[in-house]
C-alpha cells in the first residue's frame, strides 16, 4: 500500500535526504519507482518539498503563503 503520507509521526521522522533519496530510486518491491531518469535534482527537490507540506505545520505555513520551508541541499 502507499505510505499515509499525513502521517505526521512517520513524516518527521524521514530526513528531507531520504525522502529525496526514495523519489530518486524508489523503494524496490513496492509499488514506487525510481524518478531520477524523469525528473530533475531540481524537480526532485520540488518533490520533498510537497512532502513536507502534507506532515509538517511550518512547511504547509510556507508553502501556502507562497514561499519554500528552508531544506537543506541533496
Amino acid at each position: 500500500e502507499p505510505r499515509d503520507l499525513t502521517d505526521v509521526a512517520w513524516l518527521t521522522k524521514q530526513s528531507d535526504v531520504r525522502l529525496f533519496e526514495v523519489v530518486s530510486v524508489g523503494v524496490s518491491k513496492t509499488a514506487m519507482p525510481a524518478y531520477h531518469d524523469s525528473l530533475s535534482p531540481d524537480e526532485r527537490f520540488l518533490v520533498v518539498h510537497y512532502l513536507r507540506y502534507f506532515g509538517d505545520p511550518l512547511a504547509k505555513q510556507f508553502l501556502e503563503q507562497g514561499f519554500f520551508y528552508p531544506l537543506p541541499s541533496p
